[in-house]
């Protein structure tokens, strides 16, 4: 999908409860993007397959992809992040940040 309110102006969307989006990297830190928006529902952020938060994308004020998840500090290694719809509405899967291994710099996908 298109729009203006995501990131870098791109982003994919979906409704299916159960729907997920995993990225796989070598690092520590990271940060997961989205709007917010009534029309959205709930999102589970599982890092290595361990449960991390519930996070609802409704609440709040309808507004711009923002940060809104952040890991804090991780120590570095090979990473596997999984965000699932676990319903109430849509998901949005805007960007993801993270820290690369070795590195202060962020990256972006």
């Amino acid at each position: 999908m298109t729009d203006e309110r995501l990131r870098f102006g791109f982003g994919y969307w979906t409704d299916r409860a159960g729907s997920r989006v995993k990225w796989n990297y070598n690092g520590g830190r990271f940060r997961l993007w989205s709007p917010t928006d009534r029309s959205l529902g709930q999102i589970r952020v599982n890092l290595d397959g361990t449960l991390l938060a519930t996070i609802d994308l409704a609440a709040g004020i309808a507004g711009p992809s923002r940060v809104v998840f952040d890991s804090g500090e991780l120590t570095s290694g090979y990473r596997a992040v999984t965000v699932e719809l676990a319903g109430g509405g849509a998901m949005v899967c805007d960007s993801f940040d993270f820290v690369a291994a070795g590195s202060d710099a962020e990256e972006h996908t």
